[in-house]
């Protein structure tokens, strides 16, 4: 099942640090191609950025009067909102952000039609879409998709269509407590959920590093890290391999402290003669830093983790994309000598330097403006920056996500689709007028089957009783059944949902006890 780390703690602070090692402001030289002449073409109103964290998109668009660069106009919001120039008036949009607070009735009722069958067990279910949620909408709002990318349907909490409405995914944490200690049978718990950390947008793919840790459980201890490349856009791609790389430099770090952001600070000579404790062999991690093309080769081991970046020519051969800001170092020729970051857009015409405050400029650097950057989520890292000519639309499309009481882009209240309609999801019962009694007695009917073996014939008759309405505690006790029948079956997860479904309906310590020890049993089995 697929997790969620992230969380979003805004601070009144500006805590925005650029995805690389910064070292203190000095002047520099660099072997930049400068000979080539500035470009100095009229700014178009409108052209800007948008600088992308793990947590959102900061669009910044300058405005221009009288062909000069007179003011900029910054707006943040959350999510990835990726447009692309081939569609100037679409935008897709990527939730990474986990589910906060109480779902509302509507995109609560939109999960529940999109959920697994208890009794399902297939690997592409998901456990919720918090990393998997993306949007396509037109500009003007006329069309409006939400999307749940790699799950064939979503795991919930509970079975029953009116608690999870009433409870969505909260669990209530005595009806899963355990009283398993860290030092029984000397067992240690092993961590079964890799550390996923966003570290790059590039060529409209977003690159993450998951690093794995079994904690010494086997008894050798195991870290191993991969970077996952997820398509933003149609057609996003990243480079093959760096071509005329310019320089290296290595960079070791602690065990599974992979360090790949990119120092600042290359080599003046292109070489580097660090000797590395581990080899760079698990992934690759694309960006674009000071006007120039980096490749993060990236490892990890049990004792020391490790990155080598080289770095070439940032070109519109060498970058995949057109948003990406590959532009001509020599357009803005001063920005070399600065112990800045910076990017040029592919037109050069317009460029960010990541100063303090950071800068708009144009016509190759004479003109510059301060931009009032919006305040920061603790500890966010820039992963990624992408040019348009007019970002105008992109960031009407940001003002539009902050209009929903600052939800999360992804949770916006649209039409949920997966990408493939969930197999096991059966349609939502029409309960016929019955009384409670023939839910009991199809109730008690179903427990009868059970004891007597015909499981098949118990799971459809209390399946049949629960569409006949009921008491809270008739349909408690259905749900009590299912969980035995589940048990029987060694279908734990399902177990593990019915009885947590019918303690919400109903009290009753049996169920209680069941409960607990299944999670009990759960937490044994990833201990060893």
């Amino acid at each position: 099942m697929r997790h969620s780390r992230l969380t979003v703690a805004i601070t009144s602070a500006l805590v925005l640090s650029v995805a690389c090692a910064r070292s203190r402001p000095r002047e520099r030289a660099e072997a930049y191609e400068t000979s080539s002449g500035q470009v100095d073409a009229s700014t178009p109103d409108g052209a800007g950025f948008a600088v992308y964290s793990a947590q959102r998109t900061v669009v910044v668009v300058g405005r221009t009067d009288d062909q000069r660069l007179a003011s900029s106009d910054t707006v943040a919001a959350p999510g990835l909102l990726i447009a692309t120039e081939g569609l100037p008036h679409r935008v897709s949009a990527r939730n990474t952000g986990p589910i906060d607070g109480e779902l509302s009735r509507h995109v609560a009722e939109q999960l529940w039609l999109a959920r697994c069958s208890p009794f399902d067990e297939a690997e592409e279910r998901c456990l919720l879409p918090n990393d998997n949620v993306e949007i396509e909408t037109e500009f003007t709002g006329e069309t409006q998709v939400q999307r749940v990318r790699g799950c064939a349907c979503l795991y919930l909490p509970y079975a029953d269509h009116d608690v999870f409405i009433a409870h969505g995914v909260s669990i209530d944490p005595s009806e899963d407590e355990s009283t398993v200690s860290d030092d029984e049978d000397n067992a240690c718990l092993e961590n079964d959920d890799d550390d996923v950390t966003e570290v790059g947008l590039f060529g409209g793919v977003l690159q993450q590093l998951s690093v794995a840790d079994n904690d010494a459980c086997s008894g050798v201890h195991v870290v191993d890290s991969h970077v996952d490349a997820i398509p933003l856009v149609a057609g996003a791609r990243l480079p093959d391999a760096v071509a005329s790389t310019i320089a290296e430099i290595c960079v070791d770090g602690g065990m599974g402290e992979i360090p790949w952001q990119v120092p600042i600070d290359f080599p003046a000579d292109g070489s580097d003669d660090s000797e590395l404790g581990c080899t760079p062999g698990d992934g690759v991690v694309w960006s674009i830093h000071r006007g120039q093309l980096v490749q993060s080769t990236v490892g990890t081991d049990a004792v020391v983790s490790c990155a080598c970046h080289e770095r070439a020519p940032a070109t519109a051969a060498t970058c995949p994309a057109v948003e990406d800001p590959c532009g001509p170092v020599a357009a803005f020729a001063e920005l070399a000598r600065t112990a800045d970051d910076f990017w040029i857009g592919n037109t050069g015409t317009l460029a960010l330097r990541w100063s303090d405050p950071p800068q708009l400029l144009a016509k190759g650097g004479r003109e510059h403006l301060d931009i009032a950057w919006p305040r920061a989520p603790h500890g966010e890292t820039v992963i990624g920056v992408r040019y348009h000519a007019d970002a105008r639309p992109l960031a009407s499309a940001a003002r539009r996500a902050l209009a929903e009481d600052d939800r999360a882009f992804g949770w916006l209240p649209w039409p949920l689709r997966l990408e493939a309609a969930p197999a096991s999801a059966e349609p939502e019962a029409v309960r016929p007028a019955a009384s409670r009694a023939d839910a009991k007695a199809e109730g008690n009917r179903c427990f009868a089957e059970y004891k007597r073996g015909q499981l098949d014939a118990a799971v459809a008759t209390c399946e049949g009783a629960l569409t006949r309405g009921g008491s809270d505690a008739t349909r408690g006790s259905i749900y009590h059944s299912l969980g035995r029948i589940s048990e029987d079956r060694g279908n734990d997860s399902a177990a593990r949902v019915f009885y947590r479904t019918s303690l919400r309906l109903r009290e009753h310590e049996a169920t209680r006890e069941a409960l607990r020890a299944l999670v009990e049993q759960h937490e044994r089995d990833i201990r060893r």
